[in-house]
């Protein structure tokens, strides 16, 4: 079995404490800070769904700016990469958590930030 998805690396701020931050827009509440893009990308992975991933290639960056909850204004730095899970090693670490698959343009449609829409539609 192939699964594949696209995972958003961000880089964090020094003052958040640097390095990365890797979510997977197709499974919301997945996401994970580490030390590189693609320490981040695995670990994120492994936590939230039990499974090893490889990396297929990377699909790009973009920054994306938006308005915050507190109307502050924000510059979302990403990096994407298409990866594909190669085996389940355990169970999601939060109870509740669900695999959920759909279709691209179901996917893409339930994205709310245009950059992630746009790597989903990136992906193969």
């Amino acid at each position: 079995m192939t699964l594949e998805y696209a995972v958003r690396i961000e880089r964090l701020a020094e003052s958040d404490g640097g390095g990365y931050l890797a979510t997977v827009p197709d499974l919301p509440g997945c996401m994970s800070d580490g030390e590189t893009p693609e320490e981040a990308l695995s670990r994120e992975v492994r936590d939230e769904i039990g499974w090893t991933v490889a990396i297929v290639r990377k699909i790009g960056e973009a920054t994306q700016y938006v308005i915050t909850k507190s109307n502050n204004h924000s510059a979302i730095q990403a990096t994407y990469y298409e990866a594909r899970l190669l085996q389940q090693i355990g169970e999601p670490e939060e109870p509740g958590d669900e695999l959920l698959w759909l279709v691209k343009p179901q996917a893409i449609a339930l994205l709310p930030r245009q950059s992630d829409a746009w790597a989903i539609a990136q992906a193969k």
